[in-house]
């Protein structure tokens, strides 16, 4: 399902490319600005979630009104797709916690390869132009990753907290229907692992090496004198 959806946003942004080109081009003196100011406050608005969301999972005192409606009402910037979208609704079987950290770790694989695959099936002028049009993906797609991080990170941290309930059935606290002894949780577990080397590790040590490598033109020497 999520790999349909995906396919039919991509396909959809490949049709109305020309028409989304043109209004860029014809906004150019603004746009740019006000992006990196979007980006600034979704990023704000996904920490401030986690905040609220992390003080709530410790039974912390409720927060005050309106800012517990502002919060919850903002969580959509958390790009958190599986718990927006009522994806149980669209399959026979029930839609886990499995389901979900592998349609969360996935879809990103699957947007870069299939935006790849069109940047290099697309009839171009010259090699210039298709090396540029993959920069500018790339560019875009780093950009996405930054802001799904927080969803993609706590989807795979939910993988290895368990609790005890009455009965002393061990069940995984983000999703009551599995069993924390059992072979699915154990292979969830190693893939979650996996995914956390790749994600949760990976996109910050990529930041890091950009930044470092980059480190004399953002801060060049005897520039505060």
């Amino acid at each position: 399902v999520v790999l349909l959806l995906s396919t039919a946003l991509c396909t959809g942004l490949l049709l109305v490319r020309a028409r989304i080109a043109g209004w860029a081009e014809r906004n150019k003196s603004w746009l740019p600005k006000f992006g990196e100011k979007l980006v600034l406050f979704v990023i704000a608005m996904q920490i401030i979630f986690i905040l609220k969301t992390n003080h709530t999972s410790v039974n912390g005192e409720e927060l005050a009104e309106p800012y517990d409606s502002f919060v919850e009402l903002a969580s959509v910037v958390d790009l958190d797709v599986p718990r927006l979208v009522p994806f149980a609704c669209f399959v026979k079987t029930s839609w886990d916690h499995v389901d979900s950290l592998v349609s969360t770790t996935l879809a990103p694989v699957f947007i870069f390869v299939f935006g790849s695959f069109v940047i290099f099936s697309w009839p171009y002028e010259t090699p210039h132009d298709q090396a540029k049009a993959l920069a500018r993906f790339r560019y875009y797609f780093a950009r996405f990753m930054l802001l799904a991080y927080p969803a993609i990170s706590r989807t795979i941290c939910q993988c290895f907290r368990c609790d005890e309930y009455a009965g002393g059935d061990v069940l995984l606290k983000a999703d009551l229907s599995i069993a924390c002894e059992t072979d699915e949780y154990i292979g969830m577990v190693v893939y979650a692992i996996l995914c956390s080397l790749i994600y949760s590790a990976g996109i910050p040590a990529v930041v890091w090496l950009k930044l470092w490598r980059w480190r004399h033109e953002l801060n060049p020497p005897k520039y505060e004198d």
